[in-house]
């Protein structure tokens, strides 16, 4: 358990969203492209210059859907285990510090500073530093029970 990172994991969240929202624009490409490739035809006969077989494009449109469905899965495990996380720290300030650090995120990406933590909370950015560590430490013993919970 020495080796185990709190941040990386508490950061799987931002990591997953980020992967979610890069799937649906994939999805949203594919299939924008798939709109405007036109009428099929099915007539059997070849046709100069143009390819209407639209199978390898719905294959992958297939495939970025089951892709994004996976992701959002992930993202939806990695958020409810960090909630139930966070709802075992024993303090409101130390709940309020590491959602407001790693699940309420600027733009879906941007994590908020301990800067904006710190005017968020009404407290000194060196005290949110002091309290987001000793979260850090809590969350170190709660983790592993929430892992053996949840298999």
């Amino acid at each position: 358990m020495d080796q185990f990172n709190v941040k990386d994991w508490l950061w799987r969240y931002r990591r997953a969203k980020m992967n979610v929202r890069r799937l649906q624009g994939e999805y949203e490409e594919l299939a924008s492209v798939q709109e405007s490739v036109g009428a099929v035809t099915y007539d059997g006969m070849p046709h100069s210059g143009e390819n209407h077989d639209l199978s390898d494009l719905m294959i992958m449109r297939d495939r970025a859907i089951t892709n994004l469905i996976k992701a959002n899965h992930r993202m939806t495990v990695a958020y409810d285990e960090i909630t139930e996380a966070i709802s075992r720290l024993d303090t409101d300030l130390k709940r309020s510090v590491i959602s407001l650090r790693y699940l309420q995120l600027h733009d879906d990406y941007n994590a908020n500073t301990f800067s904006d933590v710190s005017r968020m909370v009404g407290y000194d950015k060196s005290y949110i530093a002091h309290v987001h560590g000793d979260a850090l430490q809590d969350l170190r013993a709660i983790i592993p029970t929430i892992q053996k919970h949840n298999k």
